[in-house]
């Protein structure tokens, strides 16, 4: 019984203390979650001020007030932007219904926009009456010094009519800032809300209205709202208390001590004091600085604990009656069945003991008995599943899945163990593939010798074989070894396919340069698409691998791809990339032979026609040496004729006498012609020399005249294949010497064999001579015994006549072999002299080697010189252009397209500002280009310079007189009447008052191009006249021509280099098609309008050479 009593004692003071802690939790838990409400409140209504500070039309306006009249202090707000940003922020008051203003202010304070909520009335902006400067408001002061992204708020408090009484009903408000920045820091103003906290409280009313509905006694839970300083701002079960002096009873010292530190503490927590129960939530009213949060305090009296006291005695005593009753009960039942429970475990745990794996024993019981149950039955199905998925891996099935609890150290041993065999599988599949794909390669690349058809069926079966859906191949320029130029493509759009790129640029260069792959995984938005008729994509995956062979890079391999390209994969492209590198290098090497083999023979052709050149003047010269002695020999014969004249006719001595005087006349004029002949022969030797010396120079001047900058580097590289050919050369001809030394020993041993074979033979001769001496003597024995061996006889005479014969066979045979032997040594003299002939050409070919390399080097030193000197005369002539500064300043926008056709250029842009409003602009296009362009430019710059700032001279077409007389005084066209000169557009524009600009304009022989608001391109055309040159009235004139344009207008100025440039065909670029450019683009940004051109200019131009420097301007007012 006492232990009955004690057992209710303890269970009601624990079953009090339990209710106690219970209450806490749930007051902490419902406060926690009513702060929380509000912190969202709060949070959203800061997002939505953020999502309003971005607009990029906020900055436009505050740009557009600053731009226009800045100095006259009328802000003009009657436009389309600041109209609709006035309907953006009306729209979003309508939608969120939860700022009862919202204002943007300017940096200088000054209210832009400025909308109005109500709740009958919705939404609507002030007009610019209404809108005042804030600039001395504590909240403007404050939000300044608050960074991107961050607020400044106010505490709680009352909305406001104009004369400053408080709005009935209760309108409680609270103020948020944030400033407008950009992304460089710099403060364009700010955004100022209302933020309506009525909701809030109204729902803090219901809350406790709801809290306190069954309540009785009068006996009530409380619920405020606190600030930072512990001044009640709201009591729900009671009036609005806003702002109440600290010394009254609904200050923070009303409370408990304990209470007090609990609102001071950053924690939300509930406590129990003096039987009470306070329960506190922080909300957070901004993401930094002080006094940045208010505080939900939820009271519960003791009174209301304490009426449950009496119902939980009641409850305790019965509930000890009924506990004492059925713990009878249930000990006399659990006896029979733990023991029948237990029988049934018992005889499960040795089925699995014997191996087997019975089926679950069916449980419903979670007592310890049940829990041994259903262990057990965890165990037996473990034990199944783990044998079931032993068999499906043994049988190859690597992704069957875990039924079993992968904690067992058995289930974690065969999760391993099906891994590693998925792993090597995997392993050996992909090595498979792997090998598989380079044995098709390597057949695709043994069967090839074009360079293109490599390309073209490589890229090809590398996406197929890879699943990709995009490659190209750059190969190594043989031309330059800084550019790698396009081989061969797979799905690639011709609008971004490049045909050259730079080792230097970008990835492809970056991996040709490190010699390593560039596999990229996470590519960019931006970085590029596949493109097909339905849309086009970015790839997921980028491969870029360098084509190397020994150390060698022959190229740049990359594949684009939807899918993810794994490593294996990256491997395999890189073992096939040193394969497509061998085939490159062995097709080039190839493709150069055959080169150098033409060329060799072409050259070869030139000197066989050389020489028969100089045969055919040789022969010139042998006829008149005929002819002169042939008209030697004609005069010969008449003075034998004369001589004999003179035996015959003795008597005529006189007469002969005068015949043999004139005679001698006409031998000694016979000797001066023949002398002269022989001069003239040497004259005409001379002259020969000179004509070839002439030939020479000439040709050497034609040269130095057509060979530019390019063609000299041009120069260089064929001298550096010349020099590779002469290497060549003199490789196979000391592959041609070797043979010729092993053909040469090879002989020497045929002579040391035919010398042996001669002494064999000498031999046998002497062996025969010695035999027939013999033969005689024994012929001589047996005529002595001719009687007895008379058959003998006739028998060795046979075998006489017959080693006579054998004699006769074997002179022939040494006569033979004579003769041959005298053929190889005539062999070896002209393999002799061809040696030497091949020697005395390598020793020429030297020489030219060296003579060629000293004009080398003297051509680079030479060009090296003349382009540091006109990249020196390019930064001078870069420091007359205009700054970028000065045409931001003059102009809303603008954008100047420069593309001189050399170095420098003789074409400029020319800029002053006269006045605040006032500016010139011009654009130059000179006579020439490169160099002297460059100087006729500095001369147009200076004079343009000193007409306005010297002579004060303000029209533009007064400006273009004076300027035209300065060009032919410089040039002294006067005296020596050149056309050399320059055409020029030149335009004044000054802004006024009203929003439009004052153009005068005023041009020689160049038209410029405007559009106003309507899209309407207008042309004004120049006089047709040009600065400087031929003048054949006595003093020329320029117009000026006046006209009014519309702020917002965009006009174009332009020279005739972009009107004039060819494409490949030859065909111009034409005004039309530049006109047709500007109006398809004008209502683009500026920067944008300029790529578009350039874009279009390159795709005209192709590979053409540019034909002029080309300049083109626009701007807007």
């Amino acid at each position: 019984m006492i232990a009955v009593v004690i057992y209710g004692w303890i269970s009601t003071t624990e079953t009090t203390n339990t209710l106690h802690a219970q209450a806490q939790k749930k007051a902490n838990s419902e406060i926690k979650n009513e702060a929380k409400r509000f912190e969202n409140y709060f949070t959203s209504a800061r997002k939505d001020l953020l999502f309003l500070s971005k607009l990029p039309q906020l900055k436009n306006l505050v740009k557009q007030n600053q731009d226009t009249l800045p100095k006259i202090g009328v802000r003009k707000t009657s436009n389309d932007l600041l109209i609709n940003l006035k309907h953006t922020f009306t729209q979003f008051a309508n939608s969120r219904k939860i700022f009862s203003n919202i204002r943007f202010i300017d940096s200088n304070g000054q209210e832009l926009i400025k909308v109005s909520y109500q709740t009958n009335g919705g939404a609507s902006f002030a007009d610019d009456q209404e809108l005042k400067n804030c600039k001395g408001e504590a909240f403007f002061v404050k939000t300044r010094q608050v960074t991107r992204g961050n607020f400044h708020h106010t505490l709680p408090g009352l909305r406001t009519n104009r004369q400053g009484g408080v709005l009935k009903p209760w309108q409680p408000t609270m103020l948020y800032a944030t400033p407008v920045m950009d992304n460089n820091s710099k403060h364009w103003g700010m955004i100022v809300a209302d933020l309506e906290l009525r909701p809030l409280l109204n729902d803090l009313e219901q809350w406790e209205k709801d809290d306190n509905r069954e309540n009785k006694n009068n006996v009530y839970t409380h619920l405020s709202l606190i600030d930072p300083y512990g001044t009640t701002i709201y009591n729900a079960n009671n009036t609005i208390l806003w702002k109440k002096p600290a010394s009254q009873s609904d200050s923070n010292t009303a409370y408990p001590s304990e209470v007090a530190l609990l609102l001071k503490s950053p924690e939300n927590k509930a406590i129990e004091v003096a039987n009470n129960i306070y329960a506190t939530g922080k909300i957070s009213l901004t993401d930094s600085g002080q006094d940045n949060y208010l505080v939900l305090l939820y009271e519960i009296p003791g009174k209301l604990l304490n009426q449950s006291k009496k119902l939980i005695l009641w409850f305790v005593i019965i509930g000890i009656i009924i506990l004492v009753v059925g713990v009878i009960i249930i000990v006399l039942l659990s006896r029979v069945h733990i023991e029948r429970r237990l029988k049934i475990l018992q005889n499960h745990v040795k089925q699995l003991m014997q191996g087997n794996t019975p089926a679950e024993i069916p449980t419903n019981i979670e007592d310890e008995i049940g829990q041994i149950t259903t262990e057990i039955n965890l165990l037996t199905r473990n034990i199944h599943q783990m044998v079931s998925f032993a068999d499906r891996v043994g049988t190859g099935n690597y992704d069957t899945e875990i039924a079993f609890n992968k904690d067992i150290v058995l289930g974690t041993t065969l999760i391993k163990m099906r891994d590693n065999l998925r792993v090597s599988a995997e392993k050996q599949d992909k090595n498979k593939w792997v090998n598989e794909g380079l044995a098709h390669f390597s057949g695709i690349l043994r069967t090839q010798d074009d360079l293109k058809e490599v390309g073209n069926e490589v890229i090809l079966e590398v996406v197929k074989y890879l699943n990709a859906h995009q490659g190209i191949i750059y190969q190594l320029s043989d031309d330059n070894q800084e550019e790698l130029i396009f081989l061969a493509a797979y799905s690639f759009d011709k609008e971004i396919q490049k045909e050259k790129i730079s080792i230097h640029d970008g990835l492809a260069g970056q991996a040709f340069r490190q010699k390593e792959s560039i596999h990229i995984t996470d590519v960019p938005a931006e970085y590029g698409y596949i493109k097909s008729v339905l849309g086009k994509a970015s790839p997921k995956n980028v491969l870029i691998v360098p084509l190397i062979v020994q150390e060698q890079v022959e190229g740049v391999l990359e594949i684009a791809s939807f899918n993810m390209i794994e490593d294996y994969e990256v491997q395999f492209v890189t073992q096939l990339a040193e394969a497509i590198a061998v085939t490159i290098s062995s097709v080039k090497s190839s493709e150069k032979t055959t080169k150098l083999l033409r060329k060799s023979q072409e050259s070869e052709q030139a000197l066989q026609k050389k020489e028969e050149t100089l045969k055919d003047r040789m022969n010139e010269l042998e006829a008149a040496q005929k002819e002169v002695e042939f008209k030697t020999q004609q005069i010969e014969e008449q003075k034998k004729q004369i001589e004999k004249s003179l035996e015959e006719k003795t008597e005529q001595t006189e007469m002969l006498l005068a015949q043999e005087e004139e005679m001698r006349q006409n031998m000694e004029e016979l000797q001066a012609t023949q002398e002269a002949m022989s001069e003239k022969q040497r004259e005409l030797e001379k002259a020969k020399k000179k004509l070839e010396v002439n030939e020479q120079v000439l040709k050497k001047a034609y040269k130095k005249a057509r060979d530019r900058e390019l063609e000299i580097k041009q120069k260089n590289e064929e001298l550096k294949a010349q020099e590779e050919e002469i290497r060549q050369n003199m490789e196979e001809l000391k592959a041609t010497q070797e043979a010729m030394e092993r053909k040469q020993l090879e002989l020497e041993s045929a002579n040391k064999k035919l010398a042996a074979n001669e002494k064999v033979l000498k031999m046998a001769y002497e062996q025969v001579k010695e035999s027939e001496t013999e033969i005689r003597q024994k012929n001589e024995e047996i005529l002595k015994q001719s009687n007895v061996l008379e058959e003998a006889k006739d028998e060795l005479e046979r075998k006489n006549k017959k080693m006579a014969a054998n004699e006769r066979v074997l002179k022939k045979a040494y006569e033979k072999i004579r003769s041959q032997e005298q053929g190889l040594k005539d062999t070896i003299n002209q393999l002799q002299t061809t040696e030497e002939e091949l020697r005395q050409n390598m020793e020429e070919l030297q020489t030219t080697q060296e003579a060629l390399q000293d004009k080398t080097r003297s051509l680079e030193v030479k060009n090296k010189l003349i382009t540091n000197s006109i990249n020196y005369a390019k930064n001078i002539q870069t420091a007359i252009l205009p700054k970028k500064e000065e045409m931001e300043n003059a102009f809303a926008d603008y954008y100047v397209l420069y593309m001189p056709k050399d170095i420098v250029s003789g074409d400029f842009y020319w800029f002053r500002q006269v006045s605040e409003n006032t500016v010139y602009l011009a654009i130059v296009d000179c006579t020439g280009h490169g160099v002297p362009g460059a100087l006729m430019s500095m001369i147009g710059s200076s004079l343009l310079n000193r007409t306005i700032s010297e002579r004060k001279i303000l029209a533009p077409g007064k400006i273009l007189e004076n300027v035209h007389m300065g060009i032919r005084a410089r040039l002294r066209q006067a005296e020596a009447n050149s056309g050399d000169g320059m055409v020029i557009s030149l335009a004044c524009i000054e802004r006024k008052t009203d929003n439009m600009f004052d153009i005068t304009f005023s041009a020689a022989k160049q038209n410029i191009y405007y559009i106003e608001e309507d899209g309407e391109m207008k042309t004004i055309k120049g006089d047709r006249k040009s600065i400087g040159g031929w003048q054949r009235e006595s003093y020329r004139t320029f117009s000026d021509q006046h006209f009014q344009l519309k702020k917002g207008t965009k006009i174009y100025f332009t020279t005739d280099g972009i009107l004039d440039n060819p494409n490949p065909r030859r065909k111009r670029f034409g005004e039309k098609y530049l006109k047709h450019i500007i109006m398809e683009n004008h209502n683009l940004p500026f920067e944008t309008q300029k790529q578009i051109l350039a874009e279009r200019l390159a795709a005209h131009q192709q590979d053409a050479d540019q034909r002029d420097d080309i300049t083109v301007i626009g701007i807007q007012l």
